[in-house]
């Protein structure tokens, strides 16, 4: 043990704060934010899984930008090889984008067009029996993932902005009180910054300092 340290204790010991348990309120709030992270980690790593198996169709990989949103993942469940969408057209692809509430900027002609500006696919009908098995059940598997992070989502949101709300300093420890956050909508901002990291962070008007999570 260094020397420095045990002079240290013994001149200013008594300043220094006693240490304390975690509180109920940061247990909680540890459990929710690391089973959040597991399960994107495990989104991430099966959406790459569905884009690796969607060399064989690489038109069904580019014509949404994420092909883990849920656009993408119904569009794959409806249509999860060539031979199933080779009676697609305009029409079908637009009235397929109602159904699913699509907000895009992208007009079904558009879709369409990066659909059939793709690679063709060279998948026999055994292959491309075999691809829509395989991305069917990447897509089941990945729908209810989804789901659950988006209600852990909310949750940690709702969590935080509570936390703000009552300047729970547990949770969000300061110097001075929550007060910028007495606002439900400075309060909402707070919520969802502490989820974006620290770019967000420096550009949120509140400014909160939390503590790590992990």
């Amino acid at each position: 043990m260094p020397i420095c340290w045990l002079i240290c204790c013994a001149t200013d010991g008594h300043r220094w704060a006693p240490l304390s348990p975690q509180s109920d309120s940061i247990r909680a709030l540890r459990a929710l934010v690391r089973a959040r992270d597991d399960l994107v980690a495990n989104r991430v790593a099966l959406g790459n899984q569905l884009l690796s198996t969607l060399e064989l169709w690489p038109g069904a990989a580019c014509i949404f930008a994420d092909i883990t949103s849920p656009i993408a993942l119904a569009f794959l469940l409806r249509y999860p090889s060539p031979a199933a969408a080779t009676r697609l057209n305009a029409t079908r692809l637009q009235r397929f984008c109602r159904l699913q509430h699509y907000s895009g900027r992208r007009s079904a002609a558009e879709l369409l067009a990066r659909l059939h500006a793709a690679a063709p696919s060279l998948t026999g009908p055994q292959a491309s029996e075999a691809l829509a098995q395989v991305v069917a059940s990447l897509v089941h598997v990945l729908q209810p993932l989804i789901v659950q992070i988006s209600e852990l989502t909310r949750r940690i949101e709702h969590f935080v902005e509570s936390a703000a709300r009552r300047a729970d300093h547990h949770v969000l420890p300061t110097r001075r009180p929550y007060l910028c956050c007495a606002n439900p909508g400075r309060a909402r901002r707070c919520a969802r910054t502490f989820l974006h990291g620290r770019a967000a962070r420096r550009r949120s008007r509140c400014r909160p300092r939390y503590l790590s999570v992990r």
